[in-house]
């Protein structure tokens, strides 16, 4: 996953700014620019590594490390060491990001992802349900509610991520399905209606 912290050009330092090109990548998810586009502006740029998350988005068991600067690659084998990273049998687990990059699955599922995403948030606005704390951009939706709808979604079998205060935190798979999007749609107009 491409983070909201930015390494200077040539630095490897982060300044809590978004990357120029991490924007890129999402837009590639959302179909706006072609992917090709996307890793041009990455080269641009030159960031010195990028997380290619691949568990939360179909995988099973790992994640893809991409260097752009060599000179880095040592340090990082002593960091993935330290950190326990390193299983004997790792080409076993890796072999299955040959399938996820080659043939575009990776970007398939994270356009699925997304347009349940944006499905959610549509439901949102058409009658209003419940208002989005930020724009949706990929897969997340963050929503102020109040405690006893959060209780009663969680009753209902939806699996969302409390944050501190009145915030949901709802997280959608690259397998979830329209069926799934309206149950919580649904859910969440039950559970607004009877906090009313």
């Amino acid at each position: 996953m491409v983070g909201d912290a930015q390494a200077e050009p040539g630095s490897g330092s982060t300044s809590g700014r978004a990357e120029p090109w991490a924007g890129s990548l999402k837009r590639v998810d959302l179909g706006e620019i072609p992917y090709e586009e996307a890793i041009e502006a990455m080269r641009d740029h030159r960031p010195r590594l990028l997380s290619f998350g691949v568990t939360k988005n179909g995988g099973l068991l790992c994640d893809a490390i991409v260097v752009f600067s060599p000179e880095v690659v040592p340090a990082l084998a002593i960091q993935l060491r330290r950190a326990g990273q390193v299983w004997s049998k790792m080409r076993f687990a890796a072999a299955q990001l040959l399938a996820y990059v080659e043939d575009g699955l990776w970007l398939r599922n994270a356009r699925r992802a997304n347009e349940i995403a944006a499905r959610i948030a549509a439901g949102l606005d058409a009658p209003a349900v419940a208002a989005l704390l930020a724009p949706v951009e990929a897969n997340e939706l963050f929503l102020r509610l109040p405690v006893p709808v959060m209780d009663g979604l969680e009753r209902d079998g939806i699996r969302f991520f409390r944050r501190p205060g009145d915030i949901a935190r709802f997280v959608c798979r690259f397998d979830a399905t329209h069926a799934e999007a309206d149950a919580l749609l649904a859910s969440l107009r039950r559970h607004l209606a009877a906090a009313g």
